[in-house]
């Protein structure tokens, strides 16, 4: 039998499946909204008609299903505890409601996790045992995979990597309800704040309109040139304190934030080297994620092939 997975990267607006192989080439996709009421029966049939719809003819060689979403979830049981894109759904046992609806074993994650996981496994950490993701943007996200592994943690918190304090001192509240998180600086939202704070306060831009993509673009404007600095300095001091207990072989950078390419990552990276002590540095490269939208599904599906660190 050529085993196949379905991964399905659960949002408030789609619901997007995928079929992969056991290299995690991703063979077919299919996307359908999400239930406009977003209630538990309906969401939960909509997902289990994606998963045989993307897999067609090949349903018989599903070896497995994978689901990503966020929220937070009871990952070892299957069951999403509260999530802010279903917010009707309160301790809902998704794992198990798929199975019975598919007859195929399940396995849940969130977003992030399975985003590296998909990186990991046929995107930009292809062929790398020790990997981690940063994900900017409307907040910071992250996954780390270890010895080939995506780690969880005791209770599925691992890798919640916007949460490193980077800013000890006047640092922002984040929605975490801790103060001076990296997600309040290098996220969208966190760039976007620090340029209105910095108009307030009478610094001059040429910017027509405040957003993360033109702010990257416009690296000639003193303030976004200074906003810049101070993201990519936040950012590089939350992957050097990863590195040093990780000491992946690769940091990847993903979500919409990164696709200002160079104009971040040439930054990043002489911030990394200085913040990083050079043992550590050594042989770690910081690059852009490869598989777009596509890595949730992709890591949605590997969570039968990869496990648990």
């Amino acid at each position: 039998m050529n085993a196949r997975y379905v991964g399905i990267d659960i949002g408030g607006t789609g619901i997007k499946a995928g079929l992969c192989d056991t290299s995690g080439a991703l063979l077919a996709v299919h996307e359908v909204a999400t239930p406009p009421q977003r209630g538990v029966v309906d969401v939960l049939d909509a997902i289990a008609h994606a998963a045989k719809t993307a897999a067609g003819e090949t349903w018989d060689d599903v070896a497995g299903i994978g689901l990503g979403m966020a929220g937070f979830l009871d990952i070892p049981k299957g069951i999403v505890r509260f999530s802010a894109n279903f917010p009707q759904w309160i301790d809902v046992p998704i794992g198990a409601q798929i199975a019975h609806r598919t007859n195929k074993p399940v396995l849940v994650n969130n977003d992030a996790n399975v985003a590296v996981l998909g990186e990991a496994w046929s995107g930009a950490g292809k062929g790398y045992d020790h990997v981690v993701l940063f994900t900017l943007g409307t907040g910071v996200g992250g996954g780390i995979i270890a010895h080939g592994r995506l780690v969880e943690g005791a209770h599925g918190m691992a890798g919640e990597l916007g949460h490193i304090v980077v800013r000890h001192e006047h640092g922002a509240l984040c929605g975490c309800g801790q103060y001076g998180c990296v997600e309040t600086i290098a996220s969208a939202t966190g760039i976007v704040r620090l340029v209105r704070e910095a108009i307030a306060q009478g610094a001059h831009t040429t910017l027509r309109e405040v957003t993360a993509k033109a702010v990257f673009a416009a690296t000639d404007d003193a303030l976004c040139a200074r906003v810049i600095a101070e993201v990519t300095d936040a950012l590089a001091q939350a992957m050097a304190a990863i590195a040093v207990v990780v000491n992946p072989q690769r940091l990847i950078v993903g979500g919409g934030v990164s696709l200002a390419g160079d104009a971040l990552l040439e930054p990043l990276r002489e911030a990394f080297a200085r913040k990083t002590p050079a043992a550590v540095r050594e042989g770690v490269d910081i690059v852009p994620a490869m598989l777009g939208t596509t890595a949730g599904v992709i890591g949605a599906a590997g969570l039968h092939v990869h496990g648990r660190a």
